[in-house]
């Protein structure tokens, strides 16, 4: 099972390792897609998604699913449901969901996604 995820960002710095980190250390027996679109923040916010899509390429055995790819775009973009439709239109996955950059996916969360979608 692949699973896209997307991030919308705009000047979130504050919050987003954090949204980072509930989405690509998640366990489970799916491949990860993670889809950040950044609308060119004025903030750390791009550093932050680069610093952990590097992270994963220099550290794979963070990786707790089948595998992780981080995909950072920094565009402008009309608002957060303009992000999220670029994200979608990129998505490679089975499954799509989006998360806010001020949020976090509990741990588990995909997994059961994948479960369910998978009929297990």
């Amino acid at each position: 099972m692949r699973i896209t995820i997307v991030t919308p960002v705009f000047n979130s710095e504050s919050f987003l390792a954090e949204t980072i980190e509930s989405v690509i250390f998640q366990k489970g027996d799916f491949f990860l897609e993670y889809i950040i679109l950044d609308n060119c923040s004025s903030d750390n916010s791009l550093n932050i998604a680069l610093q952990y899509q590097a992270l994963l390429q220099i550290h794979p055995w963070l990786i707790k699913c089948q595998g992780v790819e981080i995909i950072v775009i920094s565009e402008p973009d009309t608002g957060m449901y303009d992000a999220i439709n670029k994200g979608f239109s990129k998505a490679t996955g089975e499954v799509y969901a989006y998360i806010n950059s001020d949020d976090i996916y509990l741990p588990g969360a995909l997994n059961t996604i994948a479960n369910i979608f998978s009929d297990k």
